[in-house]
C-alpha cells in the first residue's frame, strides 16, 4: 500500500521486547522497553521512569506503538470501503487519521 507520495516507515510487523534494565538515582530498577521492526532494529524506546506501578501502562504504550503498522494498513482497507455519503463523520475521521500517520497533516 506504500507509494512515493507518503511518509515512509519501517515495515511491520513490529514487536515489543526488553531493551535494558538500569538503576535510577534512587537505586530503583527501571526497565526500558524497545519496539523492534521486522529486521530486529529498534524503532522506538519507552523509558519507564515513573515506578513499577506504571508497568502496565508502559507495556500498553509499547504494544500500541508496535501495532501501528498493522493498524494503519487495516485503516486504509476499511477506509476504501466506507461511503462518504452514508458515513461522512467516520469517513472524515479515518481520512484525518491516515493523513496524520502518513505525515500529511
Amino acid at each position: 500500500m506504500q507509494n512515493e507520495d507518503i511518509t515512509s516507515h519501517t515495515p511491520g510487523p513490529w514487536k515489543v521486547g526488553q531493551y535494558t534494565n538500569e538503576m535510577d538515582d534512587d537505586g530503583e530498577l527501571v526497565s526500558i522497553l524497545g519496539v523492534y521492526g521486522h529486521d530486529g532494529l529498534k524503532v522506538a524506546k519507552i523509558e519507564t521512569w515513573r515506578g513499577k506501578e506504571y508497568a502496565n501502562e508502559w507495556e500498553g504504550n509499547a504494544n500500541l506503538i508496535a501495532a501501528a503498522p498493522d493498524l494503519l494498513e487495516i485503516m486504509k482497507i476499511v477506509y476504501a470501503h466506507v461511503s462518504p455519503a452514508l458515513q461522512p463523520h467516520i469517513y472524515e475521521m479515518m481520512r484525518n487519521v491516515i493523513a496524520e500517520a502518513e505525515g500529511k497533516q
